[in-house]
C-alpha cells in the first residue's frame, strides 16, 4: 500500500485487486495522483481525499481541470485515505505481485496440481 506522505504529483499509481475471490485473476489499473485538492477550482473536501486522474486524459491533456476540454469525459476519482490500500507505486506493485505468485504457488503445491 501507498503512504500518503509518499503521495507524488504527475506520478502514476496502481490499483491492484482481483475479480475473483480464490487470487486467480488480477485487475491492475493505472492512476496519475493529482493532488489532495483540486487545480484551479481549489476544492479540498472535509475528508482526506486525495484525487487521481486516468493516464490516457492525463498524457493527452494534463490535468483536465487545467484545461477547458468540455468534449473530454472527466476521469477524476477522488479516494479517502482508509481506501488506499489497493494503492501501489510502481515497486510496491512489484512486490504484491510477487506475494501473489507466491501464494497461489503455495495453493498449487498443497493441491498436488495446477487449477484448471
Amino acid at each position: 500500500m501507498v503512504n500518503v506522505n509518499d503521495l507524488v504529483i504527475g506520478k502514476p499509481y496502481f490499483i491492484f485487486r482481483f475479480f475473483d475471490m480464490s487470487i486467480r485473476y488480477p485487475k491492475i489499473d493505472t492512476m496519475i495522483y493529482i493532488g489532495k485538492c483540486l487545480p484551479i477550482t481549489g476544492y479540498c473536501s472535509d475528508k482526506e481525499e486525495y484525487f487521481f486522474q486516468d493516464p490516457m486524459t492525463y498524457s493527452n491533456y494534463g490535468i483536465l481541470l487545467e484545461h477547458d476540454h468540455d468534449d473530454v469525459d472527466n476521469q477524476i476519482i477522488a479516494i479517502e485515505e482508509e481506501d488506499l490500500d489497493g494503492f501501489y507505486d510502481g515497486l510496491g506493485l512489484i512486490e504484491e505481485l510477487k506475494n501473489v505468485l507466491d501464494e497461489q504457488a503455495k495453493i498449487e503445491n498443497l493441491d498436488g496440481k495446477v487449477r484448471t
